[in-house]
């Protein structure tokens, strides 16, 4: 993407009076560096826009998030009363997640612009005293432009990546307060000309188990070779990971091979004693 035209500007008026005298000063240097800077900022979306942007982003993300349909695809069975409860904790992971993304651009934008002037300064250093005939300027002023010229997409992708985590942060929380016993991966497929991980794309459809749950403490359930979720990376964590995770509560949902001996004959006595109060309520 092009940056605008008054940075364009500035930074030909640099590389133009570099040519032509070399780096003959520091104060001829530093006087360029201070006005590429300020035309550097100028030329990127004013800070208030972008947070708006994210503001707005990050709530339709929410929303989306707190949908009842989306809400029971990653926590099948979830009940109004635990979201009840957590609403005020998932409104403070938006208000979290805004302001962190929020100085995780200010900080991108710091190092692009810097990145920029290190740039410059290293082409501007070597032109001897006196100038120099030999060079190419648009080849260069490409090169030195290039650290801003391709943040506005950055700032774009960040903004997806933070409701991204948003999501999954959202679910986790849910998911603590219904009870999870497990977790399913599950892997974005589907997105054109998204890089996928290799071990990501494996982990696809396989359970990982959390750590402490009420099934595990009272010995209804196993590890069956499977690892705890604490032990890799979580869904959406690593950057621009869209992989996320569906959250198993109950017994019947995990794979006979998980089950312990007391695990199976409590869920086989559950399924009794439904059919009892089923075939009841019937003849009733």
């Amino acid at each position: 993407m092009a940056v605008s035209v008054e940075f364009h500007r500035v930074l030909t008026a640099a590389m133009n009076d570099l040519i032509e005298h070399g780096f003959d000063s520091q104060e001829r240097l530093e006087r360029w560096m201070r006005e590429l800077r300020v035309a550097a900022r100028a030329s990127l979306v004013p800070e208030r826009v972008l947070e708006r942007e994210l503001t707005s982003a990050l709530t339709r993300a929410f929303a989306q998030a707190m949908n009842p349909r989306a809400l029971s695809r990653r926590n099948p069975g979830v009940s109004e009363y635990t979201l009840l409860n957590v609403k005020p904790e998932l409104r403070k992971k938006l208000d979290q997640r805004i302001l962190a993304s929020a100085n995780l651009i200010r900080l991108n934008r710091d190092a692009a612009i810097e990145k920029t002037l290190q740039r410059f300064s290293g082409w501007a250093t070597s032109i001897p005293a006196g100038g120099t005939r030999s060079v190419n300027r648009r080849e260069e002023s490409e090169r030195v432009r290039r650290g801003i010229a391709g943040l506005p997409f950055e700032e774009r992708r960040v903004i997806i990546d933070q409701g991204h985590k948003l999501v999954a942060s959202i679910n986790q929380v849910v998911a603590e307060e219904s009870g999870a016993i497990a977790a399913i991966w599950h892997h974005v497929k589907e997105s054109p000309g998204y890089q996928a991980r290799p071990e990501h794309e494996a982990r696809d459809g396989r359970f990982f188990v959390i750590r402490g749950n009420w099934a595990l403490r009272d010995g209804l359930m196993k590890l069956a070779g499977r690892k705890y979720t604490d032990e890799i990376e979580q869904v959406a964590e690593l950057p621009f990971c869209r992989c996320w995770y569906e959250y198993v509560t109950a017994l019947r949902d995990l794979p006979n091979d998980m089950l312990t001996v007391k695990g199976r004959e409590a869920l086989a006595s559950a399924r009794k004693e439904l059919r009892r109060f089923t075939n009841a309520y019937v003849a009733g």
